[in-house]
């Protein structure tokens, strides 16, 4: 249908947009600030487009007549009632106005409410903490520095003193040679006499910055269960989650709990056959073979029902 072809064009000239934005914030080394900045600019934009939605929505319709003409598809608006549930049903005298008010222009609203919700103006004095990692320290001036303190005067134990302690802070970190690659979690080791930098660092650390980590999790949770593991429990699920989302940290392959899943399990009546073959439903043991006869002829559970 000439819908379909009409929101393909949409979509793609609106991502477009996006695109160079949602690639920085999913970067390891992403300036939120500037991100923060790209993003006023590019609701701004939008804003723009928003205001001449019929000059601009009228080469998307060509380009859809287009395609639509060469795959030999009818150009046409879908039929309009009086009540309508399951679609944008607005009134429009042709196929082109039809599509600009019930698609263009609700999607673009929508990405404009989005942005501004996500990255409203009042939150950059914020985000300006992330400019006291080493990386950022070029871009610390003294106006930014008083912007912090204002912002979090509440949350800070000695606001007064940010400045003197900012100064601090770049000479501690030109000697201890803290590289421009340090993360707020490895900066925040070495405040321990910083606690107005330490407090900013911890309430950025809990600042989400997006919602990439929660969907990769998603993502691995879809490929670990599956059908064939339809009743795997939930601790072994979180387990098996755990490391295939932090598969590249080492520190998991070294940790305890990961070491005690990886022994291999004995016989839970004797303790020194490792070949288990049984479980008793009953007292939910596993067994070996030995344990197994030994288990059938104790007359407390001969009835007991052991599977394979």
């Amino acid at each position: 249908m000439i819908t379909y072809g009409v929101v393909t064009v949409v979509t793609q000239f609106l991502l477009g947009y996006l695109r160079p934005l949602s690639i920085e914030l999913q970067s390891e080394n992403c300036d939120i600030v500037e991100a923060h900045v790209q993003a006023r600019s590019l609701a701004a934009s939008f804003l723009e487009i928003r205001e001449h939605t019929e000059e601009a929505f009228d080469g998307f319709f060509k380009r859809a007549s287009t395609i639509a003409n060469k795959n030999d598809i009818t150009i046409n608006k879908p039929r309009t009632s009086g009540r309508q549930r399951h679609r944008a049903n607005a009134a429009a005298e042709t196929v082109e106005q039809h599509y600009r008010i019930n698609i263009f222009i609700p999607l673009i609203d929508h990405i404009i409410k989005h942005l501004n919700d996500r990255f409203p103006d009042d939150i950059k004095p914020m985000l300006y903490g992330f400019y006291l990692l080493p990386r950022y320290f070029c871009k610390l001036t003294e106006d930014i520095i008083g912007s912090i303190a204002n912002e979090y005067i509440n949350d800070i134990p000695y606001p007064d003193d940010l400045p003197q302690e900012v100064h601090r802070w770049k000479t501690f970190t030109s000697i201890k040679e803290i590289g421009s690659k340090c993360t707020i979690e490895q900066a925040i080791k070495h405040t321990q006499f910083y606690p107005n930098i330490r407090q900013i660092l911890l309430l950025l650390l809990a600042l989400p910055v997006g919602s990439c980590s929660c969907e990769r999790s998603f993502s691995a949770l879809r490929r670990l269960k599956t059908w064939n593991r339809s009743t795997m429990t939930e601790n072994r699920l979180c387990g098996l989650a755990m490391l295939h989302i932090h598969r590249s940290d080492n520190k998991m392959a070294s940790s305890k709990s990961f070491q005690k899943g990886q022994t291999v399990l004995a016989c839970q009546m004797c303790e020194e056959e490792s070949k288990i073959k049984w479980k008793c439903l009953l007292c939910n043991l596993l067994v070996c073979d030995q344990c197994r006869k030994i288990h059938q002829k104790v007359k407390s559970t001969e009835e007991h029902k052991i599977v394979d």
